[in-house]
């Protein structure tokens, strides 16, 4: 970008505002599937809502939906968009844009992301006289409370399956936040103990050519791997690989394409190791944007804490990088000051449960049955206890965040029944997980999605 005297006079200024006027609390919004999508649509030409999708009409060749405009609660001037969807490989796909108002209406339309293809060839939208954006992040001059979304869909003709999507999710922040991270306080924070086993990718031995810089893909497939998900990783890093910027780290392009593989993703930022903590507890994973002092730039996969705090890391661009641990104060330093980006994921999972659909843990746990879900003021769980034990019960939502919690208390080996009153929990999507731990000091962890509808 090219900016003359009064610009850059303008820019300085509006990031002095930012600073004198102190830092605003991380937001984070997700609609979790089709439904929710289309029920914030304000308008729509050439789509329809499939339940399961949103995605062209069966004649249409183009098509576009833009989103309500999104007020936020706290002013904000960093915005990151992500989404879950589907298109064919050539022939078809879709671009994201955001917008803020500026002067008396809105900004241009700033295109943040497309799928699969750069289907739409020549130069993007990707700035105006109150900000930009940054490869995958939108930057502003000074702060705003509202954006807007809008996605176009596009297919040469239509017998080409329809590129599609199915969740939509924005992160929005103050750089202030950012740069006032306080590094002994995060030092300090000490996780319990907790591990997540994968199979390790070293990304130099991939390929010769790109080994070097497909940490993002590589990272991803770890994920992925540690979900029971094999991927081609030659071919997931081309896949991800963004051929308009001309790299392979692009943050939503990476959640995007994993979400094909049976997984919910979204981009967003952490800014506490219990916070992470809270997200692998209840069956999540974490990619890690990291840079200073490890890296200039670098994407590795959380792999847990030891038992002293200290987190500990699967880091491709390492031939000894499986469950590596570095100086935690480095380490902290790293993510932290960059911003606490990641990716992060949660398998799909069922929303109802039938009798014949139970889930077990290791050592027998199970839950038996979820009734009814999704559900509007309660529900009741049924699970299996194989042992004498103790039970808790956490439910986060898709922030991980958690937002309940409850003892159970020591049971008995055989069935119970939990009644779970959400009338303290807002409509939404929610992960509940239950704890187990035996008598002999075994701990074990299940997740499934909840819904609540009023």
């Amino acid at each position: 970008m090219i900016f003359n005297g009064f610009n850059r006079l303008f820019i300085a200024f509006s990031l002095l505002l930012a600073v004198a006027y102190g830092a605003h609390p991380d937001q984070f919004l997700t609609w979790p599937d089709a439904n929710t999508v289309w029920e914030q649509i304000a308008s729509s030409q050439g789509v329809v809502n499939t339940g399961e999708n949103i995605e062209l009409a069966d004649n249409a060749l183009s098509g576009y939906v833009i989103f309500n405009p999104v007020e936020m609660e706290h002013p904000f001037n960093e915005i990151i968009a992500s989404w879950n969807g589907s298109a064919p490989e050539s022939q078809a796909g879709f671009r994201v844009f955001v917008r803020f108002p500026w002067n008396t209406g809105w900004s241009p339309w700033l295109e943040i992301g497309f799928w699969q293809t750069n289907y739409w060839s020549g130069s993007k939208t990707t700035s105006y006289a109150g900000g930009y954006i940054n490869i995958d992040t939108g930057i502003l001059y000074y702060d705003r409370t509202e954006w807007q979304a809008k996605v176009q869909f596009q297919r040469d003709n239509s017998s080409i399956e329809s590129p599609s999507l199915q969740r939509f999710s924005v992160q929005v922040s103050d750089e202030v936040t950012t740069d006032n991270y306080n590094l002994a306080n995060i030092v300090a924070d000490n996780p319990p103990q907790i591990f997540v086993p994968t199979q390790f990718i070293y990304q130099i031995g991939v390929d010769p050519d790109i080994g070097g810089r497909i940490c993002s893909p590589t990272t991803t497939a770890m994920i992925l791997a540690s979900f029971g998900e094999t991927v081609d990783m030659l071919e997931f890093a081309w896949d991800t690989y963004d051929p308009y910027y001309h790299i392979f780290g692009v943050w939503p392009r990476a959640v995007q394409s994993a979400s094909r593989y049976g997984v919910e993703g979204y981009v967003n930022r952490y800014r506490t190791w219990s916070e992470a903590y809270d997200v692998l507890a209840a069956g999540g994973r974490i990619a890690m944007s990291i840079g200073q002092p490890l890296y200039s730039g670098h994407l590795l996969m959380l792999a847990g804490f030891t038992s002293n705090g200290q987190p500990i890391v699967h880091d491709p661009a390492r031939s000894n990088g499986y469950s590596y641990v570095y100086n935690k104060s480095s380490i902290s330093q790293a993510w932290f000051a960059k911003g606490g980006v990641a990716y992060t994921f949660f398998p799909e999972s069922t929303t109802a449960l039938d009798q014949t659909d139970a889930i077990s843990l290791p050592g027998g746990f199970t839950i038996d049955k979820i009734f009814p879900n999704p559900f509007n003021a309660a529900t009741r769980f049924t699970f299996s206890v194989p042992d004498d034990g103790q039970v808790w019960v956490n439910i986060y939502n898709l922030r991980g965040q958690r937002v309940f919690r409850q003892e159970l208390g020591i049971l008995n080996a055989g069935s119970h029944n939990w009644h779970f009153d959400a009338a303290q929990l807002s409509s939404g999507v929610y992960h509940c997980q239950f704890q187990f731990s035996s008598t002999t000091g075994q701990t074990s962890f299940a997740t499934q999605k909840i819904s609540i509808v009023r």
